[in-house]
């Protein structure tokens, strides 16, 4: 099981009252998809490392689950050749403009996050880190992986969800936290330099999902 929650360099590694059998990693832990060979993969957090391992995993691995507990944008990584991350610099759009024309523009892309099991956002794109990954969408779709909801509890070599559904991975792998939680999250800058915020910063909850 593959722990990935959180973002940057804070580590998040949760404590589990109940034993498990297999081996626990944490996404800081990973290194190379050949640990994954032949084994049955666990994915707990669907951030851009999450989402990432869960993509290198499926070409090596028996299976891959994804665990998610709320819903995600997914952003593309190029746009007209260039890092996505790296457009609109010049002359930042108001916040609202930019989320309603994104969020089109998405759409055209990608396609709902809904279509391929993920839980509909509860929050407007770049209120929370976006994913800059659209290949885990493409291996959802072929059936290379599936999304579970989140885990309840452990049990030997069994990994209980809230829907009540269960799987036996032998790999349990996590992320990273937010450091900072309000409107000025230098973390989320990367992200947010293209949208001019109004005067408080953004939404309330910004970078704390």
């Amino acid at each position: 099981m593959i722990l990935a929650n959180g973002t940057l360099a804070d580590a998040s590694m949760p404590k589990f009252d109940d034993e498990f059998t297999g081996e626990i990693i944490h996404s800081s832990q990973y290194k190379k998809a050949t640990m994954f060979a032949g084994k049955r993969v666990l994915v707990v957090g669907a951030g851009n490392s999450g989402c990432d391992i869960a993509v290198d995993a499926v070409h090596r691995a028996d299976s891959v689950d994804l665990s998610v507990r709320r819903g995600y944008y997914f952003v593309l990584r190029y746009l007209s050749g260039k890092p996505a991350d790296t457009l609109n610099q010049g002359r930042p759009l108001p916040a609202r403009i930019k989320q309603f024309i994104d969020t089109r523009v998405l759409k055209v892309f990608t396609g709902g996050p809904m279509k391929f099991g993920f839980p509909r956002p509860d929050y407007r794109i770049y209120e929370s880190h976006p994913i800059v990954n659209t290949l885990v969408l493409g291996h959802l779709g072929q059936g290379d992986l599936r999304i579970v909801p989140a885990p309840t509890r452990l049990d030997g070599s069994t990994v209980h969800f809230t829907d009540g559904t269960r799987a036996l991975p032998e790999y349990f792998s996590a992320q990273f936290r937010w450091s900072v939680c309000d409107g000025d999250d230098r973390g989320q800058r990367h992200w947010w330099h293209g949208l001019r915020w109004p005067r408080g910063g953004a939404s309330k909850g910004s970078g704390c999902r």
